[in-house]
């Protein structure tokens, strides 16, 4: 094993030359505990956009109640260029990285052959490879696989692009989900086109597998190369502008900020006249709603949720911190109390700083009257003029 991490670690390298890179990260999770990973803080989400923004429950991500302690490769192509990079590990409890990531440089031609002679270790139905395309098209793919047919179960393989099962044809109701089944192969290996024809974007790729199936070979056709034909070269897709400590500037969807970037929002919101202490306390109780309920599973989901934190959904006149924390430094004067609070929700995210509310998860200051939830029962703490109480 590599690396066992908790809460967060941040993984740095550096690249000599532009090109087209493979970033190969296996890592396992145990039930009831999670992965993800940020390539140079873009943050990978579902692919079908929701109501509630999803980082955790995703392809690229690691999913202990799925996984129950199995590795699961995930595998970036993505455009580098020349420099340093980071990618950035953020855990649910722990998790487990298995070896130090892999960055290869790739040959920029039309089919790139990603996967060889690859044998998954036993699973029951089960992530097994997820490949993310970033800011890339996709034709087809060739694949090899080899089955076994074993005595109470048979080696099988599903392959899912962009949330949609590739069907197997040829089986019956209950078999259609798995494209290459052991039960029909009887351990020869089985060569598959699979039309893509997705443009220019982020795409998912996935590998199940059940018991222990082989990979031969795996290549994805990408299309056309710049160099192919310039004249009809498709326009490279911009990614968004990522908010940072200098420039917070909000781009109009509070999903293209990090993790950091979003709760220094809601401090800076809900808390920016306060000390210190209180910010700290602020923050810790934020972070500390992660997963009490089901869909709290980002820091996005539990800031964005209708009605938890009164600075993202009240209007002006009755509130200014909506465009406040918008613009944190329209008033420039602001500019150290702003990176004051963005270090201090950095540290919060990964430790570095106790929690005083001692678990708290809600709170409300003596300006206003107690809130319909608060109660002598589930009181914690009261630090300055803000009550902490723990439901």
């Amino acid at each position: 094993m590599y690396k066992k991490i908790k809460n967060q670690f941040e993984y740095n390298f550096k690249i000599e030359k532009d090109g087209l890179y493979v970033i190969e990260i296996e890592a396992a999770c145990q039930k009831e505990n999670d992965l993800k990973v940020e390539i140079n803080q873009i943050q990978f989400r579902e692919i079908t956009v929701g109501k509630n923004i999803q980082t955790f429950n995703i392809p690229p991500a690691w999913n202990g109640s799925w996984l129950k302690g199995l590795s699961k490769k995930v595998i970036f192509i993505i455009k580098l260029s020349q420099g340093r990079h980071s990618l950035k590990f953020i855990a649910k409890n722990e998790a487990d990285i298995i070896q130090e990531p892999i960055i290869k440089l790739l040959e920029e031609k039309l089919t790139i052959k990603i996967l060889e002679n690859i044998q998954s270790e036993k699973r029951n139905r089960q992530a097994w490879i997820t490949i993310v395309l970033v800011d890339l098209s996709l034709n087809f793919i060739d694949a090899q696989v080899a089955c076994q047919k074993r005595f109470w179960d048979s080696d099988d393989v599903k392959l899912i692009i962009d949330n949609k099962i590739q069907k197997n044809s040829n089986s019956s109701w209950w078999g259609k989900n798995w494209l290459w089944q052991g039960r029909k192969m009887q351990g020869n290996p089985e060569t598959k086109r699979i039309y893509a024809n997705l443009g220019k974007g982020i795409h998912y790729i996935e590998l199940w597998a059940d018991e222990q199936p082989m990979i031969n070979s795996f290549e994805l056709d990408l299309g056309e190369t710049e160099n192919e034909n310039e004249d009809n070269k498709v326009e490279e897709v911009k990614p968004k502008r990522i908010p940072t400590v200098e420039n917070p500037e909000w781009t109009g969807d509070f999903s293209d900020d990090t993790e950091q970037m979003i709760l220094a929002r809601a401090i800076w919101g809900e808390a920016r006249g306060t000390s210190r202490e209180v910010k700290i306390a602020v923050a810790w109780s934020i972070k500390n709603r992660l997963g009490i309920r089901d869909k709290w599973d980002s820091y996005h989901n539990i800031i964005l949720d209708p009605s938890q934190y009164s600075c993202f959904w009240e209007r002006p006149p009755r509130d200014a911190n909506l465009q406040a924390l918008k613009s944190p430094l329209k008033n420039q004067g602001y500019y150290g109390k702003w990176k004051e609070a963005y270090k201090i929700v950095g540290q919060v995210i990964n430790g570095e700083i106790t929690d005083p509310t001692k678990g708290a998860n809600h709170y409300y200051d003596d300006s206003i009257g107690a809130p319909f939830w608060a109660t002598k029962d589930n009181f914690v703490i009261k630090i300055e003029n803000i009550f902490f109480h723990k439901l």
